[in-house]
């Protein structure tokens, strides 16, 4: 059968006919989004218009148009879905492909980058398309009041309570969820600066502001009546004809189109895309292509190589697969460490193997690497947050690959589910030296680790921000935030920047359309029949003010709800964000054809020696000279134990009898 796809990425220009002015559609560096679990500056979103209109920057999927101004329509960017695949190279069957292709044979654009998010429920939107929920109740002014607050309003009620440490988990596991995230999703967002230009429905969704709120009132230094959020950018929707009757004269307004959905950018396997990037481009800017080598910057182990983008303080920012690496610090860190990682199995496996040129190393280690993100995320970081009883229950264990499972990741989990992490995030970020004690520069304050690749050298490069991250208790996954997540500062020579990622995502997850919370309620139910309840007496009647007596369970945002829930026991979510979450890491490992344990991809001796692998270990391999840690990275109250006790990945058996490649 002859796999190979006829028809290229292509970038979309869809003409929408809406009640606002006509504006230019433009980029702006210090313009700051959320997207996925981050707070993102736009420092790379700028795309030249002539690869645009020829479908070769596969990077993006939104270009700079102008309408004129007797255009009636108004001109806004949608993103085709790939189609573009090729299935007949010939290592199709061993190695994965950069971007998703040829997973599933029989549907080869499966999981895919550039695809779109599965639904779970159908999007609810105020006019059944594009216009989100709460954008009637904003446009009479109604801004504050039941049944769609302001998501600012709800945020800043919320986070009036101090927030809580987890009894379970180490701050490494955020920082882990950050990273696994950024290996799943990315949203597109439309190339637009809303912080001009915000009375456009279609590209812009700003979240007002009290003007007695404390952080960003007009009594504040901030001095804000709204602020900004970009929409996310949707799939091209077919219009359809309908008519009201056979006359022609009917013809010329009447359309039914389709619920705006979203595009996924990356590809939505676990498969350390984050490392090596989600297409062909990125792959090949960050390989030396020497000896399998990713490119590196520094000395010793190296660190991770330099862009040609710079900061908004002038630094030059670090490249890596996934373009939101320079997020913050503890980021920084974690792909660094991976970025090693690599690199050492490459050099391992020369020695071993020493006839292996290096596509061969590189496909090997990559090959390698995407297990052990595998393993890390299904044997230790899920099993911390669920327990080990309720792992069981809602994923259980991996039993064979199937070509009928669907491996796309849900909007749901993108926009609501899996952002529980954003209430893990700590204050500071503990940087300790030897015998674990506090470095003299002392802890790096979360704002300060911002876009702000300097903190990385500050830090002593890895091990101090590591330990702190195995050593400090995460934040609990609840309904209550730190200051520092809802109303943070970034600044610098060029860029003063203040937002609220709390109530980001609740607008992100009107902005996508999500159903109230009452409805994924009954969805898990029916799928788990565990009903959930609240855990806080205070939060409920907190929500019956914000959302209305008479109304709030049918009303309630998912995000902020789902973190509420009383969590299962033993475990450090509730019930509903248990089956969200669920839903869709089940799909993307069971409907995975290179998963670690399917008997196709590694043989029974490697299986064996990359079961025994944990985050731990890497850090011991990998860091700057780490000698001792906890057997788990990710929970609390272990002894430490010298690196040397670990389980050690066997690579011998890697071993060939030099075939050519």
């Amino acid at each position: 059968m002859n796999m190979v796809g006829t028809q290229a990425f292509t970038i979309c220009v869809l003409a929408i006919s809406c009640g606002f002015s006509v504006f230019a559609v433009t980029t702006k560096e210090t313009e700051a989004i959320e997207n996925g679990s981050d707070l993102v500056p736009d420092f790379d979103r700028t795309v030249n218009e002539n690869e645009a209109s020829t479908g070769k920057a596969t990077r993006d999927i939104s270009i700079t148009k102008r309408t004129s101004l007797d255009n009636p329509h108004n001109i806004t960017e949608c993103a085709e879905p790939r189609k573009s695949f090729n299935c007949n190279t010939p290592t199709i069957d061993k190695y994965r492909t950069i971007d998703g292709t040829c997973n599933n044979l029989r549907s080869p654009m499966i999981g895919a980058s550039f695809t779109q998010f599965q639904r779970l429920l159908p999007a609810q939107y105020e006019d059944g398309v594009s216009k989100p929920i709460g954008g009637h109740q904003q446009l009479l002014g109604d801004f504050f009041d039941p049944p769609w607050p302001s998501a600012r309003h709800i945020s800043e009620q919320m986070a009036s309570v101090k927030a809580n440490s987890s009894k379970q988990l180490t701050h490494m596991h955020m920082q882990w969820g950050q990273f696994l995230d950024h290996d799943i999703d990315l949203l597109g967002m439309f190339e637009v600066n809303c912080t001009k230009v915000n009375n456009n429905i279609q590209y812009c969704f700003p979240i007002k502001v009290k003007d007695t709120d404390r952080a960003f009132g007009i009594t504040s230094e901030n001095k804000a009546r709204d602020l900004p959020l970009t929409r996310s950018l949707p799939t091209c929707q077919t219009q359809t004809h309908y008519y009201n009757n056979h006359h022609d004269n009917h013809r010329r307004s009447n359309y039914r189109t389709k619920p705006r959905e979203h595009i996924n950018k990356i590809t939505h396997f676990v498969d350390a895309s984050m490392i090596y990037g989600s297409d062909e481009e990125t792959a090949t800017k960050l390989r030396t292509f020497r000896g399998g080598l990713l490119k590196t910057s520094g000395t010793g182990k190296g660190d991770l190589p330099f862009s040609n983008k710079t900061d908004a303080r002038g630094d030059f920012l670090f490249m890596a697969g996934d373009t939101r690496v320079n997020e913050h610090t503890g980021l920084v860190v974690i792909h660094t460490l991976f970025l090693r990682e690599h690199n050492r199995l490459a050099k391992q496996l020369s020695l071993i193997n020493p006839c292996w040129n290096d596509e061969k190393l590189y496909q090997e280690a990559r090959k390698i690497m995407g297990a052990i993100i595998q393993i890390i995320t299904y044997k230790e970081y899920l099993p911390a947050l669920y327990g080990d009883k309720w792992f069981r229950y809602y994923i259980g264990d991996y039993r064979h690959y199937s070509s009928n499972k669907t491996p796309v990741i849900s909007n749901v989990f993108a926009t609501a589910a899996f952002r529980f992490g954003h209430s893990q995030i700590r204050e500071n970020f503990s940087r300790l030296g030897r015998k674990y004690k506090q470095l003299k520069i002392g802890p790096l304050e979360l704002a300060d680790g911002f876009f702000n690749p300097s903190e990385y050298y500050k830090s002593k490069r890895t091990d101090p921000i590591l330990k702190g991250l195995i050593v400090d208790k995460a934040e609990e996954v609840d309904e209550f935030f730190t200051e520092g997540i809802t109303s943070f500062l970034l600044t610098g020579p060029k860029l003063v920047l203040a937002n609220d990622l709390a109530c980001l995502n609740i607008q992100r997850g009107r902005d996508h359309a999500m159903p109230p919370y009452r409805a994924w309620v009954k969805f898990c139910v029916d799928r788990f029949k565990i009903q959930p309840s609240f855990a806080h007496s205070s939060t409920v009647s907190q929500l019956k003010r914000l959302y209305g007596a008479n109304s709030y369970l049918n009303k309630m945002d998912l995000w902020l709800a789902g973190l509420a829930e009383k969590h299962l026991n033993g475990s450090s979510i509730g019930p509903t964000f248990a089956c969200l979450l669920a839903e869709s890491f089940k799909v993307i490992r069971d409907g995975d054809r290179f998963w670690w344990e399917n008997p196709n991809v590694f043989t029974s001796k490697q299986r064996n020696t990359l079961s025994k692998v944990t985050l731990s270990k890497v850090i011991c391999e990998s860091s700057d000279k780490i000698r001792s840690i906890q057997p788990n990275a990710f929970k609390l109250s272990q002894p430490r134990v010298k690196c040397r006790s670990l389980p050690k990945l066997n690579l011998s058996k890697w071993k060939d009898f030099c075939y050519n490649y």
